[in-house]
């Protein structure tokens, strides 16, 4: 539909100055239809006889709570109108006026407004609808409504509403076309939503139905296929989608039961983006405590890539495996001694080899990403919560230190985008919320208020193509799954 420019709208006393980046975030932005019935000879919605210049419709819809700072807002009429630089105002807290620009359809039924100058959220706007004729010069309906541009969109509904369910440790992965898959335990399911919106679509059945599982992960590959990694009754699980249903990718030798393990030994999965391998990390048990075994899927094959981790006969815990966008790989585990340390190596191709130690962590699962240069950036506690870099075997921290571990932080997770970009997110089970940062060279920022849950844990943070941020958590109403409103 083709629309014409007409008119400037009155300069914004609060918000001209403010200008951003757009990321084309996406979020809801419904419409409502208008109640009016004044009678005529115009049909309306249902068959009602409207008075010639009734509203159709306009969006976002008034008291919306959760629209996106990049939503449309439009004005449908029952008959084409006249629109001026007077007609509406767009306005923001405190009555502030919006600079805004305005359109027409070809038709002149649909009016367009738009802010000259991108709106941070969070906010509250109100488009009040001034005077506007008909093309015959009878008087238009008016009106007045708000909507709100919340920090964080909520994607869909809430993923599961079972009070068994839960949001899976690294449970949230996204593809290369922004889908976003969850991975929920206690129904043990993998959910995906597409960018455009939607609702949650379930992929395949039930995993392993029929035992018990625990310490699930999910990873997915570029085309957006799902690879979930869990402990079952008999050992360390990874299982494939083949069409509609959930396939094991081979015996995970090595391998322990969830009786055996504690929570510290959840495994780690991830794929390979240069070759489509699929890279596991998972402690087993051996005559030598337990320790951290590194293995790539290919052929339909496991293959153990080299030999099994620990230091000095300490057991090993809480394995991760990361690798980067060219591919470079690197494995962590925390030793089991007091205090515990963390133990980053990379692999040669052959072997793996030390890159130094991050510092003691304690019993806090660090998390581990690697950054645009293919260096190692781990996320824990040393003690505070804070973000280290390693170089060869030195390893500084970026930035000031967070906070207080482990009563401040219960889960932390950090991801990189295509572009190298590193993001962040924790929760603080003492204030009921999480936090979300983004991590340069030198530290990092805040990129909003902490975002209330109401209890559950944060479950992994995700980034989109355009650079925005997508997190997930456990709350009473179901596991949610937001996007950073930009």
């Amino acid at each position: 539909m083709r629309m014409h420019r007409i008119a400037k709208a009155a300069p914004s006393t609060l918000f001209s100055a403010l200008a951003f980046a757009a990321t084309f975030g996406s979020g809801a932005c419904g419409s409502s239809d208008s109640s009016s019935d004044n009678g005529g000879d115009a049909r309306g919605d249902g068959g009602v006889v409207k008075q010639p210049g009734a509203i159709v419709s306009v969006s976002p819809a008034e008291n919306d709570d959760n629209v996106s700072i990049h939503a449309p807002i439009t004005i449908e009429y029952n008959v084409p109108v006249q629109v001026t630089p007077s007609s509406m105002t767009l306005s923001g807290p405190n009555a502030a006026v919006i600079a805004t620009t305005v359109q027409q359809s070809d038709d002149g039924k649909t009016v367009t407004v738009t802010p000259v100058a991108e709106i941070p959220a969070p906010t509250k706007l109100t488009l009040t609808i001034n005077e506007i004729r008909t093309r015959e010069g009878a008087v238009a309906e008016k009106k007045s409504w708000s909507w709100t541009l919340p920090a964080w969109l909520r994607v869909g509904k809430p993923v599961s509403s079972k009070a068994q369910a839960y949001l899976a440790a690294n449970g949230m992965a996204i593809d290369s076309k922004d889908r976003i898959s969850v991975f929920t335990g206690g129904d043990v399911a993998v959910n995906t939503i597409d960018p455009t919106g939607g609702d949650w679509t379930r992929r395949g059945g039930p995993l392993n139905s029929g035992q018990t599982t625990s310490l699930e992960t999910l990873a997915v590959n570029k085309d957006g296929d799902p690879f979930v990694a869990f402990v079952g009754k008999v050992e360390t699980q990874v299982q494939g989608l083949s069409g509609t249903s959930w396939v094991d990718l081979g015996g995970i030798t090595h391998g322990a039961p969830a009786g055996a393990l504690g929570f510290q030994n959840g495994p780690s999965i991830a794929v390979e983006p240069t070759t489509g391998k699929v890279l596991l990390a998972h402690t087993g048990v051996t005559d030598n405590g337990l320790k951290m075994y590194v293995k790539s899927f290919a052929n339909n094959i496991w293959t153990t890539e080299g030999d099994p981790l620990n230091v000095n006969s300490d057991s090993a815990f809480f394995p991760n495996i990361a690798v980067s966008k060219t591919g470079k790989r690197y494995a962590m585990y925390q030793s089991s001694s007091s205090p515990s340390n963390a133990y980053v190596l990379t692999w040669t191709g052959s072997a793996w080899t030390s890159v130094g130690s991050p510092g003691a962590v304690g019993s806090f699962r660090s998390a581990l990403v690697v950054d645009a240069n293919d260096k190692p950036v781990v996320f824990g506690c040393f003690p505070d919560l804070q973000f280290r870099r390693g170089d060869g075997a030195q390893w500084s921290t970026i930035g000031s230190p967070i906070g207080a571990c482990p009563n401040q932080a219960a889960t932390a997770y950090i991801a990189r985008n295509n572009e190298g970009r590193l993001f962040a997110a924790w929760s603080n089970n003492q204030q009921g919320d999480v936090h979300v940062a983004e991590v340069t060279t030198s530290g990092w920022t805040a990129l909003s208020a902490p975002v209330p849950f109401g209890g559950g844990l944060v479950g992994g943070i995700v980034i989109d193509s355009r650079g925005v941020p997508v997190i997930s958590w456990g709350a009473a109403n179901g596991i949610q799954v937001a996007r950073l409103n930009k």
